[in-house]
């Protein structure tokens, strides 16, 4: 829930970011704290509202665990923005095409996320069976090919930066004797 009403925040953060629009970046980082605050929230009254004579499709572990794995990135992404923007990190501009074309690969695999988690109903309504498995299967199937397209291009990125940022490479070699 947070994940999705957030991204296109924190996409517009980063583009902010990159461009070193400081202001901008200032605003949009209300914007997502304000976001982050609202997850707690939701996420305090889902936690309420489970109780565990609840009958759900899944286990009410697993719909926990789920939570707590997006209040985690909502918190990381909180952290992470206010970090950058209180250090006014920039993006460096050899990397600023390669970086924003990642942020919207990410993007691009939220949103798929979001249409096969609202599919998700109608696959429980037909008992996983018929045109709406194959619909969800093609959906995450979709989602496993935008997902490689994030690994690459995050491996491309990092090359990217490691291109124009060597980093030393430290190694626990002990002297002969």
């Amino acid at each position: 829930l947070w994940i999705v009403s957030n991204s296109w925040s924190f996409s517009s953060y980063l583009t902010a970011v990159s461009a070193a629009s400081w202001d901008d970046a200032a605003r949009i980082h209300k914007e997502i704290v304000q976001l982050e605050e609202r997850a707690d929230s939701l996420k305090q009254d889902i936690r309420r509202r489970l109780t565990r004579r609840s009958f759900m499709p899944v286990a009410r572990q697993d719909l926990i665990g789920m939570l707590l794995s997006q209040d985690e990135i909502a918190n990381v992404a909180r952290e992470v923005s206010s970090l950058v923007l209180l250090r006014q990190m920039p993006i460096p501009e050899a990397i600023r095409d390669e970086f924003l074309q990642f942020v919207e690969t990410n993007i691009l695999a939220v949103r798929q996320t979001e249409a096969s988690v609202k599919e998700l109903d109608e696959l429980f309504a037909s008992n996983f069976r018929g045109a709406e498995a194959k619909l969800v299967d093609g959906m995450l199937e979709k989602l496993d090919s935008i997902e490689s397209g994030v690994e690459a291009r995050l491996f491309e990125l990092q090359a990217a930066l490691h291109a124009i940022e060597p980093w030393q490479v430290l190694t626990s070699q002990r002297p002969r004797s």
